[in-house]
């Protein structure tokens, strides 16, 4: 069959030879092409392949199944899919076995540790190691999860790369950067939330795909030992081959000669600009490149091998897939290495004993090296901070290469950011900053560790100094100074927005494109910012008027039209609210299921902005029968905050955002969850969710689902301890006086909580804006006998935006009727309130929780009440 296909195909075959020549047609440096490796390239390197495995878990099940009848893979085929077609695809059947016999991620995770341990690179990767070397490539995404090619680096390389092993860290990538770059486009195996099954593989992460999709803009895409089974990756693939803006240089796919392409790979070769080549192998083809590429040379630095190069070498010329390769290039490697072993001259290069041996070695990781930086991520990962802490102690004190030091700060940062310690993750830093101060990356990464907005906008300021044409910095400025914002009164407000405005523009100007991340922080910016209507209109519509003319139907400008008429009432109902309806259900129309996911999500969220709680009723109820969408974390959170929305429904709310966190683990989905154990007071499942051994969380998620715990427990002074403990950390100033205050309050302390609130109103100037503090200080005031200033709160009442703040108000004031009108309403559009008032500190006596009763009959909202989708 596969020949008949790839006769039919004709046409898109290129040579071996073709390859080697576009490949070498490079100018300045700059490599036309990036790397995509697949499973195949392991094979030779110890790693059992997809198929071996495949066929082992298909017998096992088959045994389980029918423990009486002959096994025949063919036949047990045709029966899984008759029996158990739930959860057994032939199509993809590596994804589901894995599933079926490995329930858990954790348990994923440890079976493809176990499986790729003690493996080593083999000479492929050698060869691989010299194009990067000289320029040929720089760029290697790979779908696999073990750790070859980091490791080759180490072994074969004196270049450091840059490795993204999950979608959080890929971001910092630029493809400018002539730094080589691993992306492992599924995850790697240190981390719980690896792709592996059908589910898993069918969509990558936000940031990875967007990364790959840049990728794509610059560079052609050379692929060796994937079969292309992943719709992730395909997808993206098809999607990008419609434009002749992506893969310009084309994709070259070395197919494996005999070997059978599936209909995936099949349906993407029919496309323009992408050619199939015949290779004998992975190990095969980067020998024949370097050797056309590079030279004759064998592909080993042996300066850089500095431990065990004996046994090295040795693995190499007793490999049986390359003692069976028919490629006369590793032949003849294979056999200067064997007499280079004999003549026991390789074991004098590689423990350094030549005496022209320069200075520059030092700067190498030698094996020992990278032996301990993976040992201490392993501590690190099993919370073994204080180990780690003396590990990286012992190891810098000898430390001799900068390599190693640089490797051995990142590491200590990593511990003291995990393990909580803020202050010294910063002093780390600064280190780090005074050994290189010019790499900006450091000041972004101090920020992330820094409370105070003044002290993060100056770290920022100095980073644009040093490099003001770096989009990162942009965006982290901006999203420093919005936080700022949102905390600060009127007054300073429209300093501040001023500052956000320039950023803006000076990103705009180094990089207007759409793939400038600064677009979709001052998204976030209006979507959150209470400001002016006109002022707000006037910007938004310029914003949009500079999309529109780059990317009219895209996910980013449909948002911006989002933001524009979902701000108040008047426009969500107007004609240009039921315009963007329309035209987001047309974009999504003809696009791939990859694509097509985003778009969904995009009208879910407008018809909940929009407030079209029938039409957002009718979606759920749409894609709830279409698994392709239904398991989806990403519907699942949407549906939950539905439930929550429209029917106060919160058991069937953590139902849907529970299966959302079992199937792919995001931050805010865990965070979410925490907040709605809080609501039902169920601190141990909180606890649960915050377990090391479960998820790998960063320093304010773990302080975030603590502070939620303690709420949930009642412990109101456990919180305010350790609020107070964490004054310096990555949350917001001004949020933390307003949560301090809130909880003396709770606490009976009132005269404790007035002084508090007072001195941050001094500092301030009492800006009327600031609601919730004037508010926490005049209830602090009244519980101490003293007198509300009822114009104070009268005027704060009438500048209020957030519905719920004017209740207050009006209720502190005495108004309950009023108070009760507007409280009702904002309940009305959303019940999820309830929840949230329930906890405020001034319905904290016999006639609050009366008061609340009321509001619950008024609303007939019902503890367990659900919600009918249509």
């Amino acid at each position: 069959m596969s020949v008949s296909v790839l006769q039919q195909l004709e046409g898109k075959r290129r040579s071996y030879e073709d390859l080697s020549r576009f490949m070498g047609a490079h100018t300045g440096g700059v490599p036309n092409y990036a790397l995509l490796l697949g499973a195949g390239c392991s094979v030779s390197s110890g790693v059992r392949s997809a198929a071996e495995l495949t066929e082992i878990w298909r017998q096992e099940v088959f045994k389980r199944h029918w423990p009486n009848e002959t096994y025949e893979a063919e036949v047990a085929k045709l029966q899984l899919t008759k029996s158990s077609g739930g959860w057994y695809n032939p199509i993809r059947e590596y994804s589901s076995l894995f599933e079926k016999n490995f329930d858990l991620p954790r348990q994923r995770r440890i079976f493809v540790e176990t499986e790729v341990s003690g493996k080593s690179p083999n000479l492929g990767y050698a060869y691989l190691m010299r194009l990067v070397d000289k320029g040929f490539l720089n760029t290697i995404f790979t779908t696999n999860f073990d750790d070859l090619v980091n490791e080759a680096f180490f072994q074969f390389s004196e270049t450091r790369p840059m490795l993204c092993a999950h979608d959080s860290s890929v971001s910092s990538i630029t493809v400018t950067s002539k730094r080589p770059k691993i992306i492992k486009l599924h995850g790697d195996y240190l981390f719980d939330d690896i792709k592996s099954t059908v589910r898993e593989t069918e969509s990558l992460e936000e940031n990875t795909r967007k990364k790959f999709i840049e990728f794509g803009r610059e560079f052609g895409l050379v692929v060796a030992g994937y079969s292309g089974s992943d719709r992730s990756i395909m997808d993206v693939l098809h999607y990008l081959l419609r434009s002749e803006d992506y893969f310009k240089h084309g994709i070259y796919w070395c197919l494996r000669k005999g070997d059978e392409p599936g209909d995936e790979l099949l349906k993407l070769l029919w496309r323009e600009r992408v050619y199939f080549v015949e290779v004998d192998g992975f190990d095969e083809v980067m020998a024949s490149l370097h050797n056309d590429l590079v030279g004759d040379s064998l592909p080993i630095d042996t300066s850089l091998i500095t431990k065990k190069p004996k046994s090295i070498i040795e693995k190499f010329c007793d490999n049986k897939f390359l003692l069976g390769s028919s490629s006369e290039l590793i032949k003849r490697d294979l056999e200067k290495l064997r007499k280079m072993n004999e003549r026991e001259e390789v074991l004098g290069i590689f423990r350094g004993l030549k005496k022209e041996e320069t200075d520059d070695t030092l700067d190498r990781l030698s094996d020992r090296e990278f032996v301990v930086t993976m040992e201490i991520r392993r501590m690190i990962e099993r919370g073994e901070f204080e180990g780690a802490r003396e590990r990286v102690a012992r190891e810098m004190k000898q430390a001799l290469s900068k390599r190693y030091k640089e490797d051995l700060l990142d590491l200590r940062v990593m511990i003291e950011d995990v393990s909580g310690n803020i202050v010294g993750a910063i002093s780390t830093v600064d280190e780090m900053i005074s050994a290189d101060p010019k790499d900006v990356s450091l000041y972004v990464r101090k920020t992330l560790f820094v409370g105070n907005h003044e002290e993060r906008i100056s770290i920022l300021d100095l980073a644009n100094e040093i490099d003001p044409y770096d989009v990162d910095v942009h965006e982290r400025r901006l999203q420093c100074l919005s936080e700022k914002y949102y905390v600060s009164g009127s007054s300073d407000r429209d300093a501040i927005y001023k500052n956000i405005k320039s950023i803006l523009d000076a990103s705009l100007k180094c990089d207007p494109g759409p793939k400038n991340p600064i677009w979709w922080g001052i998204l976030d910016f209006y979507t959150r910012a209470e400001m002016p209507r006109e002022q707000f209109k006037c910007d938004v519509e310029n914003l949009l008027g500079r999309l529109e003319s780059l990317q009219p139907h895209s996910t980013l400008c449909l948002r911006f039209r989002l933001a524009r008429w979902s701000k108040s009432k008047d426009d969500r109902g107007s004609l240009q609210a039921d315009s963007l309806i329309a035209d987001i259900s047309s974009a999504k129309a003809g696009r791939s299921l990859s694509e097509r996911h985003k778009y969904e999500w995009l009208e879910m969220d407008a018809f909940r902005a929009l407030r079209r709680s029938s039409d957002l009723s009718r979606k759920i109820s749409e894609l709830e029968i279409n698994s392709d969408f239904s398991d989806s974390p990403h519907f699942l959170r949407r549906k939950s905050d539905f439930l929550m929305e429209v029917s106060g429904d919160i058991d069937q709310a953590i139902e849907s955002i529970r299966r959302a966190v079992d199937a792919k683990r995001r931050s805010a989905d865990v965070a979410r969850l925490a907040v709605l154990y809080k609501y039902t007071t169920n601190g141990s499942a909180i606890s649960a969710l915050a377990d090391a051994k479960t998820y790998s969380l960063s320093t304010v998620e773990r302080f975030q689902l603590k502070l939620e715990e303690l709420q949930a427990n009642g412990d109101i002074e456990g919180y305010l301890a350790l609020l107070r403990s964490q004054q310096n950390t990555k949350r917001s100033e001004g949020l933390t006086v307003i949560e301090e205050t809130h909880a003396l309050l709770l606490l009976k302390r009132f005269e404790e909580a007035s002084k508090l609130a007072k001195a941050s109103l001094d500092k301030s100037g009492w800006q009327k804006d600031a609601a919730s503090l004037i508010v926490n200080y005049e209830l602090a005031e009244l519980k101490c006998g003293r007198a509300l200033n009822k114009r104070r709160l009268a005027e704060v009442e009438t500048i209020c935006i957030n519905d719920l703040e004017k209740s207050g108000c009006n209720y502190l004031l005495g108004n309950f009727e009023k108070a009760k009108t507007s409280f009702s309403s904002a309940l009305r559009d959303n019940k999820e309130n309830m929840f949230v008032i329930s906890e405020w500190a001034m319905f904290d006596d016999e006639s609050g929780r009366k008061f609340l009763d009321s509001l619950r009959k008024d609303i007939n909202m019902q503890p367990k009440q659900s919600v009918e989708l249509a």
